[in-house]
């Protein structure tokens, strides 16, 4: 069985070189999504996720993506906070592919590429850009923000 579509490449990069897309979310009617997509649309839906909102899972999600400000102070922290949500993302997703029947691609790791601020031009703004590797040898860059507007 294939998780629906949660998010998807947009066509949009958030960097010069063209290795970090930003996802989309999808309509209910998009097709179902395979392999590095599917892991991609865990990691996004789970650094999106405020952690504690889900009742039957209080440690699913993330804190570090829900600050609604930010500054050249706090930001040392934040990216501690990102570091740290990022490899409970990957150790959640990882015992989830052995507690399901996941018999096709698998997470292998997700890197933090760059967590890009800039307080002169959007001060409360904030984009992680991960790197999502596969078992398979497969490689999907995208980018989030801590903005739900955007």
């Amino acid at each position: 069985m294939q998780d629906i579509r949660l998010y998807k490449p947009s066509g949009v990069y958030a960097d010069k070189k063209q290795l970090v897309e930003v996802m989309d979310s999808v309509n209910p009617d998009d097709s179902t999504a395979v392999s590095i997509e599917v892991i991609a649309g865990k990691v996004v839906k789970y650094m999106l996720t405020v952690k504690g909102s889900d009742v039957f899972n209080p440690d699913y999600g993330s804190t570090s993506m829900h600050y609604l400000h930010m500054s050249n102070l706090f930001f040392p922290q934040f990216k501690r906070e990102v570091y740290t949500d990022v490899t409970n993302c990957e150790n959640f997703i990882k015992k989830s592919e052995q507690s399901e029947a996941v018999t096709g691609d698998k997470l292998y790791k997700i890197n933090v590429l760059n967590i890009v601020y800039n307080s002169n031009s959007s001060p409360d703004r904030v984009d992680v850009h991960l790197e999502i590797l596969t078992t398979q040898g497969k490689r999907a860059c995208v980018a989030i923000n801590n903005r739900t507007d955007s």
